[in-house]
């Protein structure tokens, strides 16, 4: 008897409920019945035994290189008995003609002896061993149901508990959110206040400059005043000059300046022209002066020529500055 033939034994001795587990261990390892359509497509079709119970199906490879339909069924069958733990179960002679190869000899005995069995209407000790399998079988199955649904509670439970850590989790996020929003809105907050501080600072700013400037202007025009106020001290009327210390029997003297406050000459009658428009008047065409003295510093050459012109007869005693024309006048008494 080979493997085959094991299969075939084996498949004529099955319970319904140990046949459907069968089934259902290699339909999805690539078992397929010839012949028969759909069979991939309906994954509750399940073939009765006299259909795969036969040499054609059994030695049917799944698959060009593939394992034979039977090695399969003996792969599964092989969990199955092993699931079990059971030697008085029908499957574990598979697990022992595979394993101890001394035991084929009294395998084979022992399914013609199942096979030679009388029938009849009364429980035969066949019957009887059918039925306490078949009780087994329930036993088992309830046992698996059991642990199943007991994996099925600890998976659960487990799913329970990190649903627990999730909640926790956006539970914890969600005040991160909030604190950050309220940190978001203190940043807004306190930007506003700085923006509007420097605009106020940048404000300031620029009425300090604003002021600043007007103050400069301020004293630019006070200091203007009193320069204006110093000419005018020592600016005669009808712009003519006197010196203080001069008397009637000094030489008089017509000095052309644009600056006779500088002007202290001891010993001279001086008369100030500072405006050249004045040439004309009274005090300038009547009065016979004794010397012409003009200083360069302020005047151009144009108004040279006029008092050339109105002077044509008279010497011009010219000098750079002051300083240059003391050096002239040979004797004149300096600052």
């Amino acid at each position: 008897m080979n493997e085959c033939e094991l299969v075939k034994k084996i498949l004529n001795h099955m319970n319904a409920e140990d046949y459907k587990i069968l089934i259902n261990k290699v339909w999805f390892r690539g078992f397929w019945v010839p012949g028969i359509a759909n069979q991939w497509s309906d994954k509750k079709w399940r073939p009765k035994v006299e259909f795969i119970n036969n040499d054609v199906v059994l030695n049917r490879k799944i698959r060009k290189g593939g394992k034979h339909n039977y090695e399969l069924l003996i792969e599964a069958m092989i969990k199955m008995a092993e699931d079990r733990n059971d030697e008085t179960y029908l499957l574990y002679n598979v697990v022992k003609w595979i394993t101890d190869p001394d035991s084929h000899e009294e395998i084979e005995e022992y399914f013609n002896q199942l096979e030679n069995q009388p029938k009849d209407d009364t429980k035969n000790d066949s019957e009887e061993i059918k039925e306490t399998s078949k009780n087994k079988n329930a036993s088992i199955q309830d046992d698996l149901l059991k642990k199943e649904n007991e994996k099925l509670k600890a998976e659960i439970d487990n799913w329970k508990n990190r649903g627990k850590k999730y909640k926790e989790n956006i539970q914890n996020l969600k005040i991160k959110c909030s604190n950050l929003e309220q940190e978001n809105n203190r940043v807004k907050k306190e930007n506003g206040r700085l923006i509007r501080e420097n605009e106020k600072t940048k404000q300031g700013k620029d009425t300090a400059v604003k002021e600043y400037n007007d103050r400069i202007i301020a004293l630019s025009v006070e200091n203007s005043k009193l320069k204006e106020k110093i000419r005018g001290k020592y600016k005669p009327k009808k712009n003519i000059v006197l010196s203080k210390t001069s008397g009637v029997s000094d030489p008089k003297v017509l000095c052309v300046t644009k600056n006779p406050a500088d002007v202290l000459i001891k010993g001279y009658n001086i008369y100030f022209l500072t405006d050249l428009e004045e040439l004309n008047k009274k005090i300038y065409t009547e009065t016979v002066f004794d010397q012409i003295w003009y200083i360069r510093s302020g005047l151009t050459h144009a108004d040279l020529i006029k008092v050339a012109e109105k002077y044509a007869n008279q010497k011009i005693l010219q000098a750079r500055d002051w300083k240059a024309l003391q050096k002239k006048l040979q004797g004149g008494d300096r600052l």
